[in-house]
């Protein structure tokens, strides 16, 4: 984002991103797990009602802001913020001060604690999103195993013979449990099927 849309092009065709003005930022600072100011803006260009809107719409899904700016692009109270992380260039210089004697050395380790918080956020971001998966994972197979369950039962209830209706139910599971991996597996690639191969440690009998 810029204060001029055709600079902000230029860069973004040059990092392979896209480009929008200030007054876009509102409406796209819901989508950004990251977010990076440095302008020579005399006012704040975030500020804590946005950010805290922007926060509302991602249902709360951390973010991880840095302020490079002098004076600063997001206001203070943004860091007070439950998820967001935010760091200033006053964050930064208190911990280079802290620990380095030259200025080469700082810009070094500012570097390396910007790398290690982004690592940081990634690392929740991805356990967040894995747990998330494998509620939908379970909840499908649930939905199946009710709905096969249910007809099992009917099928008692109307005279079948329970080993009959306990095989069927069994065949059906395994059925509708496999039917996508299998289409999936039908038409995946090489490092798919060793995902798989990895995740139900299957042995394919080979010795070396």
């Amino acid at each position: 984002a810029n204060r001029t849309l055709g600079s902000a092009r230029q860069l973004a065709e040059e990092l392979g991103g896209s480009a929008i003005d200030l007054q876009t930022i509102p409406s796209r600072l819901p989508d950004a797990d990251i977010v990076i100011a440095s302008t020579a803006s005399q006012l704040p260009v975030l500020g804590k009602g946005m950010v805290e809107r922007a926060i509302k719409s991602r249902k709360h899904r951390p973010v991880l802001m840095v302020d490079l700016a002098v004076p600063r692009d997001i206001e203070a109270e943004v860091g007070e913020l439950r998820d967001i992380y935010l760091y200033s260039v006053d964050d930064l210089r208190e911990i280079i001060d802290a620990n380095l004697s030259s200025r080469r050395k700082a810009a070094d380790e500012a570097e390396i604690i910007i790398h290690e918080e982004i690592a940081s956020y990634r690392s929740r971001h991805e356990s967040r999103t894995a747990d998330e998966t494998l509620v939908r994972f379970r909840a499908h197979h649930e939905s199946i195993k009710t709905d096969e369950l249910a007809k099992a039962l009917d099928r008692l209830k109307k005279g079948g013979a329970p080993e009959e209706v306990i095989t069927q139910l069994a065949n059906q599971l395994t059925s509708k449990l496999l039917h996508q991996p299998t289409r999936q597996l039908k038409s995946g690639d090489d490092e798919l099927l060793k995902a798989v191969a990895d995740l139900y440690q299957l042995d394919d009998g080979s010795r070396e």
